[in-house]
């Protein structure tokens, strides 16, 4: 798959979203762990859903990705959450820690990062139970 380089205005829409902690060397996004469980959720508990779909419920306008990044990103993600678990996606050793150190601020005052972060976690936490 070509790399898709992102324009300054592409970046800074991309940024805006609370779910992209940042967009590296103009054509990698990097996503928030929150985001990668969730639609690792979305996916396990809507299989009807499309990649495409569970991105533009994450706002993310998908025009401007390549066609088949969301396709690949979930994939990629559900794959290494079947062979590793949650834990993968939740750093624990603070050495570990690649994202930014510097609290977003989120422009949706209603998002409640921690807290959104437990209910994703607690659905999967059921779903593996109950399947």
């Amino acid at each position: 798959m070509k790399a898709r380089i992102y324009t300054e205005e592409e970046i800074k829409k991309l940024e805006k979203n609370v779910y992209v902690m940042k967009v590296q060397y103009n054509r990698t996004i990097i996503y928030d762990p929150v985001f990668k469980l969730w639609c690792i959720m979305m996916r396990l508990s809507h299989p009807e859903l499309s990649a495409k779909e569970i991105f533009q419920k994450g706002h993310f306008d998908i025009k401007m990705l390549n066609d088949r990044t969301p396709q690949e990103r979930i994939r990629q993600w559900v794959i290494n959450y079947k062979k590793y678990g949650i834990k993968y996606f939740i750093p624990s050793n603070k050495e570990y820690y690649t994202l930014p150190k510097t609290i977003k601020k989120y422009k949706d005052n209603n998002y409640n990062r921690d807290a959104f972060f437990e209910s994703v976690i607690n659905l999967l936490e059921n779903y593996e139970k109950n399947r």
